[in-house]
């Protein structure tokens, strides 16, 4: 009778849950917002255009431009340049056959990651929760799921309420928030602790993750930031909750309840081969790291996503029929004369060639670009006057887009590349235009845009894993080293980050996956998660009460195999979520995996039932 009731109210928290997510609005993130923000880059937002040169644009969407530039005649190709709180209206208002741009990218996250949550929250993660019955009692089972359901309304009638801004990268963050819910909750049901060290136990978890979603927060890249914002609140109303709920509500049926199997032969298994296991995982770090110069980096999000989203399969098309889209500007700076003189401009018309060999893609507006249009329209082809006639007229030309600087030292050269192309593609795409720059006597070359901050990315990108790890592991071992009172305690926390992280590296070499912008987020977020664990354990292990084993190893055990359950499910999926799911599952299955390996090494002599 009471698992009828408590299926009947889990029905009830489930259907007000999704009543109150219908209420909140998602909001698209900009390309710009994205990364870390420069001082060059472009000052308008674009898109191109494809029209089928009988239908011209409407005038309503003609006052919504800034320019409207015909950059291919005879493929009726438009580039549309316009304010960013114009955006919105313009995409619903223009009339395309086809269309492309960074613009775009909002669309393309939106849509892949509705339908990879949509996919995710229909059919695996109903999937998953139900194998968990074969490792947890239906009555507890649906108990964990209650709390959870009753903090996901908690927490979303907070967001509704405060008008917290969800993007793309908040609900990543929300269904992670509800995931690690089951973590804690299924420390309360199945722990022997007194009530003050297990809540002291749950608190010290939820502070560590707070940390680091702080520094997430504070991150540079705009995605990480709007999942750190999202986790932070949905961390302080979990840490709220769970305060509430051990202190208030004293309802623990479970306590102490066994599981349908103990963790203890799992353990006395991997101890009995402790050292081939652990050998075998060092060597295996060991060989792939020696592969280290295989690691790749990449920052572009639509690499990231899912290569079956529509509009990012539109975008492919529309780059291989017409114009790659990704907009740049390489600065031609003439070093002793102006672009006044004829030969100076002559010298342009040649370096241009030369580019045209080196950028992946094509140069869409430019002095030497606007010359061979003017020179196939001109009757006399071998008038040698007639660069000069070309630049008489442009003078005197109402211009769209000005391709010299006011004091005609500069010249702009607007060209367009893949937006699939890789950093690394990006910054080699740099750094070969800027060594041509280096051997031209005439000109120095600077490329303008965010192609051109690529490498800066990366080291920002290397800099806040590094600084929020160290940081946060600081933090954990200080804790450690204050209530184990023994640097032991704090080494063996450091040496756990240190395996999860060689082994998330040999991975990605392994399988030739780059690092990406999800995996700043799942090693930085894993830095406080990592206390999660481990505070359990070292409060059993100081107190001496009672066998450790039986009492906290299988809830951990539980606690991680669910996590890692839900986050396998997520790898399937793909996209932006896949990616993130692939880091936090190799990262917190190596923590586990040090804590059934090399804990009971390390702490051997209060694990004696391993050896009997």
């Amino acid at each position: 009778m009471k698992s009828i009731i408590k299926i009947f109210l889990l029905i009830i928290l489930v259907i007000l849950n999704i009543f109150v997510i219908e209420k909140i609005d998602v909001q698209k993130i900009e390309w710009s917002e994205l990364f870390p923000k420069k001082e060059q880059q472009l000052p308008l937002q674009y898109l191109f255009c494809h029209t089928d040169g009988q239908t011209p644009l409407t005038q309503q969407t003609r006052q919504l431009l800034q320019k409207d530039l015909l950059v291919d005649a005879k493929k009726n190709i438009h580039l549309l340049l316009f304010d960013a709180n114009r955006s919105k209206q313009l995409l619903h208002t223009l009339q395309c056959k086809a269309r492309s741009g960074t613009v775009l990218v909002k669309e393309m996250l939106f849509e892949d990651f509705y339908k990879e949550i949509h996919f995710y929250t229909l059919y695996i993660l109903p999937m998953t929760l139900l194998v968990l019955l074969f490792i947890i009692p239906l009555r507890l089972w649906l108990d964990i799921l209650l709390e959870m359901a009753l903090y996901t309304l908690l927490l979303m009638s907070v967001l509704k309420l405060s008008s917290f801004v969800i993007n793309v990268a908040s609900l990543l963050a929300l269904l992670f928030l509800v995931i690690y819910s089951l973590t804690l909750i299924n420390y309360i049901y199945s722990q022997k602790m007194d009530i003050k060290r297990l809540s002291f136990g749950i608190q010290i978890s939820i502070i560590a993750t707070i940390v680091s979603a702080l520094f997430l927060l504070v991150s540079q890249f705009g995605l990480i930031h709007s999942f750190g914002a999202m986790l932070l609140v949905g961390l302080v109303v979990l840490y709220i909750y769970m305060t509430f709920r051990i202190y208030f509500i004293h309802y623990y049926e479970h306590r102490g309840h066994a599981y349908y199997f103990d963790v203890v032969y799992i353990a006395a298994f991997v101890q009995k081969y402790k050292f081939f296991f652990a050998s075998f995982m060092l060597l295996l770090i060991l060989g792939v790291m020696m592969q280290y110069k295989n690691l790749s980096v990449d920052l572009n999000i639509v690499n990231s996503l899912d290569t079956r989203a529509q509009t990012l399969q539109n975008v492919k098309k529309f780059e291989k029929y017409y114009i790659p889209s990704l907009l740049f500007v390489v600065e031609v700076e003439a070093k002793k004369s102006s672009f006044h003189n004829e030969v100076v401009v002559k010298k342009l018309i040649h370096l241009q060639t030369v580019l045209e060999k080196i950028i992946p893609g094509k140069i869409l507006i430019s002095i030497p670009t606007a010359f061979r249009k003017f020179k196939g329209m001109a009757k006399e082809q071998e008038n040698p006057h007639l660069l000069a006639q070309f630049l008489l007229a442009y003078s005197f030309m109402h211009h769209d887009m000005e391709l010299f600087s006011k004091d005609m030292k500069k010249s702009f050269i607007i060209a367009g590349v893949p937006m699939t192309l890789s950093s690394k593609q990006f910054i080699q795409l740099k750094n070969r235009i800027e060594t041509l720059g280096k051997t031209q006597k005439d000109f120095s070359l600077h490329v303008r845009g965010k192609i051109a901050d690529f490498d800066a990315f990366i080291k920002i990108f290397f800099q806040e894993i590094f600084t929020g790890i160290l940081v946060t592991l600081l933090l954990t071992s200080l804790f450690f080293l204050f209530y184990c009172k023994n640097l032991f305690s704090s080494f063996v926390v450091v040496l756990s980050v240190v395996f999860s992280f060689s082994l998330l590296i040999a991975s990605h070499i392994l399988l030739h996956r780059p690092l990406t912008i999800a995996t700043l987020m799942s090693v930085i977020l894993y830095g406080g998660l990592v206390a999660d664990s481990f505070i359990q354990l070292f409060i059993c292990y100081k107190t001496k009460d009672f066998s450790c084993e039986s009492s906290v190893l299988n809830p951990i055990f539980i606690s991680n195999i669910s996590i890692l359950a839900f986050l396998f499910g997520m790898i399937f999926v793909g996209g932006l979520l896949g990616s993130f799911a692939f880091d936090m599952f190799i990262l917190l299955g190596a923590n586990l995996l040090f804590l059934l390996v090399f804990v009971p090494l390390l702490y051997k002599h209060y694990l004696k039932a391993y050896s009997d």
